[in-house]
């Protein structure tokens, strides 16, 4: 399985896409991560590819972007709501069920984890996807890596609407109480039908405000858990939640 890995790993860097291995928690097994990913064979071959994932840096460094529709926090809907505006597009099935819609990416596409709706992610400068298609993922409408579409420009997250008045999202402010809290009541106030989805577009925004340390974004993550327990979630959900809607915001 290893040497099939490795395989797929090669014939991808020989079509240009720089890759590098993934653990199975989709987590970069090298020290720089999506940093270190490369084309060279030499470099790919001394890599440890047992039980390893396949991942490809999105953005300018392999001219991918990547819309992530989760289904299991509700991009789903959004995609059947929005489908008729996107262009025709690549698309991967993920190990989870979504979808993995690819762009032509230029530098003006960024990460983002759920501004555009909740379960609907960008994947641009800065990140990177598991390549599901070596993992026996089906591709839809395979669609050549040359000829892909450029990203819809409706589809800039900067564009969209808040969801949340006073919720920052620029990563370089520093979290303040009055903006967990606003995030703490946004769940609070979670109706039936809709609190999972709300919890996890506010962990999002927690996950790209910069703390002052670990500790200040456990305490911020705990007061998100206690809003989502009050509005009827059950505990150990709610935490595994906001652990993937953090894991998320800074990949």
């Amino acid at each position: 399985m290893a040497a099939d890995h490795l395989d797929l790993a090669l014939r991808l860097a020989r079509r240009g896409l720089p890759v590098f291995p993934c653990g199975e928690d989709k987590r970069p097994a090298t020290e720089h991560g999506f940093k270190d990913a490369a084309t060279d064979p030499e470099q790919i071959a001394a890599w440890a590819w047992h039980g390893r994932l396949i991942g490809v840096p999105t953005g300018v460094a392999s001219g991918i972007a990547v819309l992530d529709i989760d289904p299991r926090h509700g991009g789903d809907d959004w995609l059947d709501a929005h489908k008729r505006r996107l262009p025709f597009v690549r698309s991967h099935v993920t190990r989870s069920g979504g979808l993995h819609l690819l762009f032509r990416a230029d530098e003006t596409i960024r990460n983002s984890a759920g501004l555009i709706a909740p379960g609907v992610d960008v994947r641009g400068n800065g990140g990177y996807i598991i390549w599901w298609p070596a993992h026996g993922c089906l591709v839809l409408d395979a669609l050549p890596l040359d000829q892909l579409p450029p990203w819809p420009p409706w589809l800039l997250p900067e564009r969209e609407p808040r969801a949340l008045d006073g919720a920052r999202r620029a990563g370089n402010v520093v979290a303040d109480r009055f903006q967990v809290e606003g995030l703490a009541n946004f769940v609070r106030q979670s109706r039936a039908g809709e609190r999972n989805c709300r919890l996890f577009w506010a962990a999002c925004r927690l996950g790209e405000l910069r703390f002052v340390g670990a500790g200040q974004q456990r305490e911020a993550a705990s007061r998100l858990l206690g809003a989502a327990m009050a509005a009827g979630l059950d505990g150990e959900e709610a935490r595994a939640t906001i652990e993937s809607a953090l894991m998320r915001a800074v990949a």
